[in-house]
């Protein structure tokens, strides 16, 4: 018979982590760009476009939002939206949550003034 490790099992973990990670919607992403005003756009490059914007937080974060035209862009939201919520490094802009819905899909990241994603 096996010990069990003591701590959190599994499944607590995978509800803890799911609680942390709240989604947002994109009527919050809209409102939170201005309606991806151009005064907002901080960058744009092959794979999508970065937008400042403000949450209910009142905190300035970046939105990058991945072009949704390109096939490959899509096929790997999901993988990039599970290793940036699991990384963790200290030259690493972390992630606060993410917004997919069918007409967006996007990572909210905390605003680094001056930095780079």
């Amino acid at each position: 018979m096996k010990r069990q490790k003591k701590g959190k099992s599994k499944d607590v973990k995978k509800v803890l982590e799911i609680k942390a990670h709240q989604l947002v919607s994109y009527h919050d992403i809209q409102r939170a760009t201005n309606n991806f005003d151009e005064s907002n756009l901080i960058g744009e490059g092959s794979s999508g476009s970065v937008y400042k914007g403000t949450l209910s937080s009142l905190t300035a974060m970046a939105i990058k939002v991945p072009d949704l035209e390109n096939e490959q862009v899509c096929k790997r939201f999901d993988t990039e939206c599970e290793v940036m919520r699991n990384v963790r490094h200290r030259n690493f802009v972390p992630m606060i949550t993410t917004c997919s819905s069918d007409y967006i899909r996007a990572f909210v990241l905390r605003y680094m003034p001056n930095g780079s994603l």
